[in-house]
């Protein structure tokens, strides 16, 4: 009942406006994406990066996708972030030293325990674990992370780099990477595609209700004849 209030309240003007920041945004995005798919496919031709000690991992190397496998030791620390209507679980890593990014492994709070089982499978006896992951670039949910990280007095190395794990095939981790970006960018698409269609149909109602009110003009066919002889 809310929205359809507002949705009376606001100009059909202001959805082209709307509609216009989404087209952009989604013009940007579609360029985004055709550049990520383009590196996925790349790698799905070529062979998978060597592990590398996350000590040694620079960031700024990362390609598109994000894959790297790295060496790592798993600190034991797991927890949970709100993330809207789902929320999230992760597992920190750190280097072995006292330099080079930390890694939290993130994934739907709902994996958590098949996650922490598949992690300390992969555990080897001096506490470190080799594991492939993809990093996010935009590194989303960083900031809910560290807080929380901080709240709780863990301490770790920084950069810290946001990342999915990748459990199983390599090939599949990279088409699921692929699928996640191509909704990235249907999203933005939608929602220009929903402001435009809803400023359309408000323009025309109001071009509609402008019609009706307008007063409607007589028109005569031929001369005034009059019943009157002589005239």
């Amino acid at each position: 009942m809310l929205n359809r209030f507002f949705m009376r309240l606001i100009p059909w003007w202001v959805f082209f406006l709307i509609g216009l920041f989404f087209g952009g945004l989604t013009i940007g995005t579609w360029q985004s994406y055709f550049a990520y798919s383009a590196d996925i496919y790349a790698a799905e031709t070529t062979t998978p990066p060597p592990p590398i000690p996350l000590a040694e991992l620079d960031p700024a190397t990362l390609s598109l996708d994000g894959e790297v496998e790295v060496i790592a030791h798993f600190s034991g620390v797991s927890g949970r972030i709100e993330t809207g209507k789902v929320d999230h679980a992760y597992f920190l890593l750190t280097p072995m030293g006292d330099t080079g990014p930390s890694i939290a492994v993130i994934d739907l709070f709902i994996l958590h325990d098949s996650m922490a089982e598949k992690i300390n499978t992969r555990l080897r006896p001096d506490g470190t674990i080799q594991l492939r992951v993809f990093v996010s670039i935009a590194g989303t949910w960083r900031g809910q992370i560290e807080d929380a990280l901080r709240e709780a007095g863990v301490p770790y190395t920084l950069p810290l780099l946001v990342a999915e794990p990748a459990f199983g095939d390599r090939i599949e981790g990279l088409k699921s990477q692929r699928s996640k970006g191509r909704i990235l960018a249907i999203i933005p698409t939608v929602a220009c595609l929903a402001c435009f269609f809803a400023g359309f149909t408000k323009l025309n109602a109001w071009r509609r209700r402008r019609k009706e009110g307008r007063p409607q003009e007589t028109t005569v066919d031929g001369p005034i004849r009059s019943n009157k002889r002589g005239f």
